[in-house]
């Protein structure tokens, strides 16, 4: 049979060479991220040592754990909540303990919801991040204080061939894709998680086909895809 023709929204044939094999396989970045430029000062002014041993920190994106990772001692913080294994998977190599770990933000929020609202929180976070744990702070007057580490940049690339599958890692990547080109009824499209998921739902008025892995990663998601055109 001949190769389905996909996109990726995110360069990952070199950890992923058998992609090339299997498919007709285009892949550009969606996304570029940059380091806030003021970071050093943002922290000096928003958290004090005072602060950390009383508060727990907050990472939704790898991106920004590994930023601060490199420039805070995590271990002053009173603990560490993080979303998704590749952000745990990071803690645990710098031997940082994980005071709690969801695969979605949503099921974080609910927790602290019901757990922690007498406690304080840093969000190290970037400028795109959802509102999802921000309007929990708020509902439930939680105090926490926001750290914007890093900047998303949206690439705006018009495609003029059509793809058989699209997969996107993240709502930035699908608004990324919706900026130059439309959401196609007929096509395929694996998103790595459900938050994603429904940021794609929200791009268009058809039922769409949207397939998501048992667990939020980049190499599940890989493993859908290829399960779903090779099955065994």
């Amino acid at each position: 049979m001949s190769k389905k023709k996909i996109l990726v929204t995110k360069k990952i044939s070199d950890k992923f060479p058998e992609l090339e094999i299997l498919f007709d396989y285009t892949q550009y970045s969606a996304i570029q991220t940059i380091t806030s430029n003021t970071i050093n000062q943002t922290l000096k002014d928003q958290i004090t040592e005072n602060a950390l041993k009383k508060s727990y920190v907050i990472f939704t994106s790898l991106k920004a754990a590994n930023i601060i990772i490199e420039k805070i001692d995590l271990k002053l913080f009173k603990g560490v909540f993080c979303v998704g294994d590749r952000i745990a998977k990071k803690l645990k190599k710098y031997h940082i303990t994980i005071t709690h770990k969801t695969n979605y933000a949503e099921q974080l929020a609910e927790l602290i919801a019901k757990e922690y609202t007498k406690e304080s929180f840093v969000f190290f976070c970037g400028n795109l991040r959802l509102d999802t744990l921000p309007n929990t702070f708020i509902k439930d007057n939680i105090n926490y204080t926001e750290v914007i580490v890093y900047e998303t940049l949206i690439s705006e690339h018009k495609f003029k061939e059509k793809f058989d599958a699209i997969i996107f890692f993240s709502p930035s990547a699908v608004t990324s894709f919706c900026k130059k080109n439309t959401i196609e009824e007929k096509t395929d499209y694996f998103c790595i998680g459900k938050t994603t998921k429904k940021a794609l739902e929200s791009k268009s008025s058809y039922k769409l086909n949207i397939y998501t892995p048992p667990t939020p990663s980049i190499i599940q998601t890989i493993e859908t895809i290829k399960k779903f055109y090779y099955k065994e």
